[in-house]
């Protein structure tokens, strides 16, 4: 699993019920950005009809919590990512989601914003 990987130990502080693991495992075979919220619980309904999207939420936001996951807005759509290192999400011109970890974009984005304040546009 993908939180495995990190340094938090998750096995002592995150009851692993089945329902969890499969968000989870969701979340790992999901494209990278394609994890929206609708998404997750369409998968999750194949498996568990009756789970409701309450109990799903919670389980991304026990992730979030934990700093496993990432919550972002992409066309007023919740998604989740896994990708923790700092990156720039950004649009390609086929609209798929890309991340940028170059940090000259970082760069080009904050002289872009201070621009942007102090033109007050």
């Amino acid at each position: 699993m993908w939180f495995e990987l990190t340094c938090v130990p998750v096995s002592r502080i995150l009851n692993i019920a089945p329902q969890r693991w499969d968000v989870s495992t969701i979340l790992e075979t999901h494209e990278k950005h394609d994890s929206s919220f609708a998404r997750i619980c369409r998968a999750m309904w194949k498996r568990y009809p009756g789970v409701s999207r309450s109990a799903i939420l919670k389980n991304l936001a026990t992730f979030e919590e934990l700093g496993l996951i990432r919550a972002f807005s992409f066309r007023g759509e919740t998604r989740y990512e896994t990708n923790l290192r700092s990156h720039v999400n950004m649009v390609d011109r086929s609209g798929k989601i890309v991340d940028i970890e170059d940090e000259d974009v970082h760069e080009i984005l904050e002289e872009l914003i201070e621009k942007v304040r102090e033109n007050g546009t």
